[in-house]
């Protein structure tokens, strides 16, 4: 893989300046086949989508899943994640056919990408390569928690940091209790929530201040079996929902 210049050293936490609606944009990743990721972005005010630039140094017929995409001013982070060779299925007749995914490496990389300057750079890799994991953005920090950490074994990790920006550093966190992979992790009034995939037994929650883990009050008690449409009159009728993967949004955190 090529190398990427490290990012500009910055004085003061990066932050979002005071824009109109207008101006608001959304960025997603895409991959197709053999072909590697590239970003694309969205514009609300006219309800199209248009190309960005591809990530870089994903060689062909490779591709990265399982990593994060978060923003923090003008700069989108893609953190970690597992590279996988892009294979062809056994028996398959032609380019048309369904691809596979090989594992390949589990990355401790974070790439910076600036949306004014339409510049890549590299910034400081985290301090344990994982994939699969919670990540949030708090107090223009960067945080992440739990995922897998290895190909060979199957099970989650405890293990948390936090990135500094201004430091172009990661910091360990405490250990969460119990060992989680593809979570989401969401802030709600400071604290950084990881909930687990599927049924929320437990949601660990970090209080920055106190620099612990704590269990959200009551979600031993709960899980996310709830109807699929909570509005309908007779939601009685309807057959709980098992959801196997899980994302989540905070709404008026401040």
């Amino acid at each position: 893989m090529s190398s990427l210049p490290s990012p500009p050293q910055t004085t003061a936490p990066p932050s979002s300046p005071e824009s109109s609606p207008s101006s608001y944009r959304v960025y997603a990743s895409f991959c197709h086949k053999n072909v590697s990721k590239w970003i694309e972005c969205y514009n609300p005010s006219n309800n199209t989508w248009s190309y960005v630039s591809s990530v870089p140094n994903l060689i062909e017929n490779h591709v990265l899943k399982g990593f994060a995409m978060v923003t923090l001013g003008d700069s989108i982070y893609i953190i970690g994640g597992l590279l996988c060779g892009r294979v062809q299925a056994p028996n398959s007749i032609d380019e048309s056919d369904e691809f596979i995914d090989v594992g390949v490496e589990v990355l401790p990389s974070v790439l910076r990408y600036n949306v004014c300057s339409n510049q890549w750079s590299q910034s400081a890799p985290l301090g344990k390569p994982r994939y699969d994991f919670a990540c949030a953005i708090c107090e223009n920090n960067i945080y992440v928690a739990g995922g897998k950490s290895s190909l060979a074994s199957r099970r989650g990790i405890s293990c948390a940091e936090v990135y500094d920006p201004t430091l172009n550093a990661w910091s360990p966190l405490p250990r969460m209790s119990p060992m989680r992979y593809k979570s989401v992790g969401v802030t709600w009034r400071a604290p950084v929530i990881a909930s687990k995939h599927g049924k929320v037994t437990l949601k660990p929650i970090y209080d920055g201040k106190l620099n612990i883990w704590n269990v959200v009050d009551g979600s031993h008690l709960q899980t996310l079996n709830s109807p699929i449409s909570p509005s309908v009159d007779n939601n009685e009728n309807w057959p709980p929902t098992q959801r196997v993967y899980l994302t989540m949004a905070p709404i008026r955190t401040r």
